[in-house]
């Protein structure tokens, strides 16, 4: 199995599904990262890929400006390259109604580099499961996002824990004791230690073949 989460930021993974990415990681599967912001050279690009590391998964920066991500031609052909390349069957993504212009413009550019990917030569066999992450505890600019499926994270939180203190320019321990709390909550809410939550998305009448997120309920795939 193949998990491939296309985010805006070098913390976004690690903040809203660095426990599945190390659970997936953890159950044997492959996962990779794709950052629309910063390059390596840079400061938060060189945590990014140490965020990644610690996680156990492998991680690319596509180089655009933050704070200044938009839905282009090119950036969704950037993304389209990846998804050839790395054949994901699930995809986490962000809110498409998320409050953050740079997560919106990125969950843009990943559904139209997937309609590009299902129109192309390179249509997949296997058509991915989309997730979108809780960001801001789902809170969107509709309204709240409604969570269908949750990870439980209980045996990886330390290790999402340690990819978030990777981020040293962001002040990473002022923000992670809050990260822990919400892991919690929607934890106790599943029966569980912690928990991540998202929301299940059929994008283009393509539902793709697996309905939950939690690799434990799929180690034979």
């Amino acid at each position: 199995m193949k998990l491939l989460a296309v985010m805006s930021h070098p913390d976004d993974a690690e903040c809203w599904a660095g426990g599945t990415l190390a659970k997936y990681v953890a159950c044997g599967h492959s996962t990779h990262i794709a950052v629309m912001t910063y390059g390596e050279e840079d400061v938060r690009g060189a945590e990014a890929l140490e965020g990644a590391r610690r996680m156990g998964c492998t991680l690319e920066l596509l180089g655009h400006k933050d704070a200044f991500l938009r839905d282009t031609d090119s950036a969704a052909e950037q993304v389209l390259e990846v998804l050839i390349r790395e054949n994901p069957q699930v995809l986490i993504v962000h809110n498409p109604d998320d409050t953050h212009p740079d997560h919106e413009a990125s969950f843009r550019i990943a559904s139209r580099a997937l309609i590009l990917w299902y129109v192309s030569p390179h249509r997949p066999s296997l058509i991915p499961s989309v997730f979108a992450a809780n960001s801001y505890q789902g809170m969107g600019k509709s309204g709240p996002l409604v969570l269908d499926t949750f990870v439980d994270i209980t045996t990886t939180w330390d290790k999402k824990a340690y990819a978030m203190e990777a981020h040293m320019s962001q002040d990473p321990e002022s923000w992670i004791g809050a990260y822990r709390r919400a892991a919690e909550v929607l934890g106790a809410k599943q029966g569980w230690g912690m928990a991540e939550g998202f929301r299940r998305l059929v994008l283009f009448n393509e539902p793709g073949e697996i309905p939950h997120l939690d690799p434990a309920l799929f180690r034979d795939k």
